[in-house]
C-alpha cells in the first residue's frame, strides 16, 4: 500500500513536470514568435511601407499595450494610413486613433520630435479634405504618390508626384513630397531605423 501510494506520488510529480515543462516551451515559442513578428513589423515601418506594417503592428499592440516603439509606430502608421481613406468618418476615426496612440507613447516616454509633430497636426482640424488642386488630374496624380508613399513604394511615389506636378506646375506640395521620397529612398538603407535612435 505505502509503495503504491509512493509510486502514484511519483507519476503525479512527473506528469507535474512534463506538463510545467511543455507550458514554459509554448511560453518560449510564443514569445520568439512575438519577437520574429515585432523585428518585421519594425523592418516594415522603417521602409516607409506603413500599410503592410499596419497589422502587425495592431496585434502587438494588443500583445505589449506598452511597448513605446510599437505604440509610436503604430499611431503613426494609422496616421499615414488615414491620407489614403477616401470615407471622412473613416479618416477621422482612424487619425482620433492614431492620436490616441501617439499620446500613449508620449506618456510611456516618447518623446521625440516625430512624435510631438503628429500629435500636433492630428489636433489641428482634418487637412485631408482640402484639394492639393483644382485639377484633377494633378490632384488624382498627387493622391496616387500619397497611397504609394504609404505602401513605402518611393518609386511609385516619386513618378506620381512628378506627373502631378507636370499637369499643375503651381502644385508645390507635389515637389516637396517628390524631394522628400527621394531623400528617403537614397537615405533609408543608410540611416540607422528610427526604432533604434535615441527618442
Amino acid at each position: 500500500m505505502f509503495k503504491h501510494s509512493l509510486t502514484a506520488k511519483r507519476i503525479f510529480l512527473n506528469i507535474g513536470l512534463l506538463v510545467t515543462a511543455m507550458v514554459f516551451a509554448a511560453g518560449v515559442r510564443a514569445q520568439a514568435q512575438d519577437s520574429a513578428e515585432r523585428q518585421r513589423a519594425l523592418e516594415l515601418y522603417e521602409s516607409n511601407n506603413f500599410a503592410a506594417a499596419l497589422p502587425l503592428l495592431e496585434k502587438l499592440v494588443v500583445a505589449n499595450p506598452n511597448d513605446v516603439v510599437v505604440l509610436s509606430h503604430l499611431g503613426f502608421a494609422l496616421y499615414a494610413n488615414s491620407a489614403t481613406e477616401k470615407d471622412p468618418a473613416a479618416r477621422q476615426q482612424e487619425r482620433a486613433r492614431a492620436r490616441t496612440m501617439l499620446l500613449r507613447a508620449r506618456s510611456l516616454g516618447d518623446d521625440s520630435n516625430l512624435t510631438r509633430m503628429a500629435i500636433d497636426s492630428l489636433s489641428a482640424p482634418d487637412s485631408t479634405d482640402i484639394p492639393f488642386s483644382d485639377i484633377k488630374a494633378a490632384e488624382a496624380a498627387i493622391r496616387e504618390g500619397e497611397a504609394a508613399f504609404v505602401r513605402g513604394d518611393m518609386d511609385k511615389a516619386i513618378a506620381a508626384y512628378k506627373r502631378a506636378l507636370e499637369l499643375d506646375p503651381r502644385l508645390y506640395d507635389a515637389a516637396l513630397y517628390a524631394g522628400d521620397s527621394e531623400f528617403k529612398k537614397a537615405h533609408n538603407s543608410t540611416d540607422p531605423p528610427i526604432s533604434q535612435r535615441p527618442l
